[in-house]
Parts: C-alpha cells; sequence; structure tokens
C-alpha cells in the first residue's frame, strides 16, 4: 500500500522559525552558561561566562560546513555528496522502518525539508538572540 504524503512547506518552515526564535526567550529565562548540543549528546558548562547554546548537530549547520570546506578547496566537495547520500540513506531507514513507500525522488525531497526545516530553525534562533539578548546558534 503506497502513502501519499503532502507536505504543507511554509506552515511547517513557519513553525521551525517560531521555536528556533523561543530558544533565546527561554535561554534568557532559564539558562546560564553553555549549552552545546552535539550529535551524541549535550555538553553543558554552567560556570562559562557567557550565555550561549550551539546546536551543532543539525543538518543545514553540517552542509554549510561542507560547502565551505568545499570552496576553500575543491576536493572536499565529495564531503558535501557523501553527506547528502547519507541524509538520504537514513531518510531511507527511516521511511523502511515507517512502513512508508517513499520513491527515491520523494526521499530527496524529504531530505530537503528536512535542511530547509533546520535552516528555517536556525534562522529563527539568530532574530531571537538578536531580540532577546542571548546566543542561541
Amino acid at each position: 500500500m503506497e502513502h501519499q504524503h503532502r507536505v504543507a512547506l511554509r506552515p511547517m518552515l513557519r513553525q521551525a522559525f517560531g521555536f528556533g526564535r523561543s530558544h533565546a526567550w527561554l535561554m534568557r529565562r532559564h539558562v546560564r552558561g553553555l549549552w552545546l548540543d552535539l550529535p551524541r549528546g549535550p555538553v553543558v558548562r554552567e560556570q562559562f561566562p557567557l550565555p550561549i547554546w550551539i546546536d551543532a548537530g543539525s543538518p543545514d549547520k553540517k552542509a554549510v560546513v561542507l560547502l565551505t570546506l568545499g570552496l576553500c578547496w575543491r576536493p572536499f566537495l565529495v564531503l558535501s555528496l557523501l553527506y547528502g547520500a547519507w541524509l538520504w540513506w537514513d531518510m531511507t531507514a527511516r521511511t523502511r522502518a515507517r512502513g512508508l513507500a517513499v520513491s527515491w525522488l520523494g526521499r530527496w525531497g524529504l531530505v530537503g525539508c528536512l535542511v530547509a526545516k533546520a535552516a528555517a530553525m536556525t534562522s529563527g534562533r539568530w532574530w531571537g538572540s538578536l531580540r532577546y539578548g542571548r546566543a542561541c546558534l
């Protein structure tokens, strides 16, 4: 049985932006020190002199770093391609685990939605950082 899913991209991106923006507001009220979210787990240092939160596990930041490295030295562009392939493979595993029949092209679309959502959340964090005086990256 094939499942058809339609994604309303604009509301999803607006929601991700708002969610990211709220991180700075929450930090201003509840957090001290450094919070570093890494892919394998968080690092928290409450004695750090500046209130800052960095999400280093989001796919948009990884893609930007890899593309920047590739622009600085062309052989690193292969890493961008490998990361994109890994995201596609991960999306394949996730859709199959849920019993969803999604075409290979549809999985690329889901990868694009994932990166766009992460970028919208990062943009919201930057905007919230300016508005609420806490660094959320």
